[in-house]
């Protein structure tokens, strides 16, 4: 039997509810330093706060002030921001 690539034991994973991933990858045949790098990489794409992974509409709202309240505040975000 052939066994799969990091990429294709990534995706499985990617595609399963956290509490099922732990038990899937014990599953499957890779070597444990694989396994290792792999529930490494599940972590870090799981706890990843990038603002690419959120819709545009949805950062966009939250740059709206009314600007009876300040009108500076929705410049003031992004400030130090970078495109």
């Amino acid at each position: 039997m052939q066994s799969k690539t990091a990429r294709e034991v990534f995706d499985g994973a990617m595609h399963l509810s956290a509490a099922k991933r732990t038990a899937w990858l014990t599953a499957q045949t890779i070597d444990d330093v694989l396994g290792q790098r792999l529930v490494a990489m599940i972590s870090a794409e799981a706890n990843a706060n990038n603002p690419l992974d959120r819709p545009f509409f949805e950062q966009l709202a939250g740059l709206a002030v009314p600007e009876s309240i300040d009108p500076s505040a929705a410049s003031s975000k992004l400030i130090g921001t970078h495109i």
